[in-house]
């Protein structure tokens, strides 16, 4: 498999777990407030509060692999999508369920 046929997307859903609760800095206060930015925010930025998609997608023959992301709040794809965050790792975990299912289909 070439790297020039695969093909990287991002794919937001929405978060069903309330973001109460997932955070715990130590300062109730300030997850509290943390907490209530996200429900404003989500009004406007589906990025806000969503679980995130990233597919490996073999482009000539329509493969997909998956990785998925969980109670992920940022400000945007471009966030998201900074080196060094969880999207270098989930491109990494997707193209590697993909590289799986082309093995599984040639054995």
């Amino acid at each position: 498999m070439k790297k020039s046929d695969i093909e990287y997307r991002i794919i937001i859903h929405p978060e069903h777990e309330s973001p109460e609760g997932c955070f715990s800095s130590g300062d109730d206060e300030q997850d509290a407030a943390d907490v209530a930015k996200i429900m404003e925010d989500l009004e406007w930025n589906d990025w806000a509060w969503c679980t995130v998609e990233v597919q490996a997608v073999h482009v000539p023959s329509g493969l997909t692999g998956s990785d998925w992301l969980g109670c992920c709040s940022y400000d945007s794809e471009e966030q998201f999508t900074e080196p060094g965050g969880y999207y270098d790792d989930m491109k990494e975990r997707a193209l590697e369920e993909l590289e799986s299912k082309v093995e599984t289909l040639q054995d």
